[in-house]
């Protein structure tokens, strides 16, 4: 055991961590991994542990649930309003955007982006929209038809290497700024 993982196990838990550690526990149960008596001694166990070594010694034999898929395609929508997606949030490979007298906050900078790139397809009338993206990111709006609308990009990609975010669909009367830590 390295001292940081010695220190961690040593950390308090919150109720939310000892929730999910009880429900990865009754996961384990329903696929036959645990027997009943198992069960019943470590759900109460997670519910009294302290730390994150007591939670570990009880969830360490059992597998992962797997992740959520993420679908290929979102659509967010919004009408006289405000949508923000901001920390970790699942990025599909294809936003659907749609405003209309709104403001959007699309923060792609903790998020992982698919590997293949992004395309956003926005159809915003009259709205403000603001894509926070990774220093490293290219953002292309070529395929985006500007109707009374602005694209403003603040600042240039540096040491392109991530995937990039394509833009497309229609921006009337509508601003769309790209922002870039730095």
């Amino acid at each position: 055991m390295t001292e940081s993982s010695s220190a961690r196990a040593r950390q308090r838990v919150s109720p939310e961590e000892r929730e999910e550690a009880a429900e990865r526990i009754r996961l384990a149960a329903g696929e036959g991994r645990l027997s009943l008596e198992e069960l019943d001694a470590r759900i109460e166990a997670a519910f009294s542990a302290l730390t994150y070594g007591d939670l570990d010694a009880l969830v360490d034999d059992l597998p992962m649930p797997p992740a959520p898929a993420v679908p290929d395609s979102v659509r967010l929508a919004i009408s006289h309003g405000h949508l923000e997606r901001v920390g970790l949030w699942q990025i599909p490979r294809r936003l659907v955007v749609d405003l209309s007298l709104a403001s959007a906050y699309l923060d792609f900078r903790t998020a992982p982006l698919p590997s293949g790139g992004l395309e956003i397809w926005f159809q915003a009338e009259r709205s403000k929209i603001v894509l926070a993206v990774p220093a490293d990111t290219a953002v292309s709006a070529d395929e985006l038809g500007l109707h009374r609308g602005k694209v403003v990009d603040r600042g240039r990609p540096r040491g392109v290497s991530g995937p990039a975010i394509r833009l497309t669909g229609d921006l009337r009367g509508s601003k769309l700024t790209v922002k870039r830590p730095g």
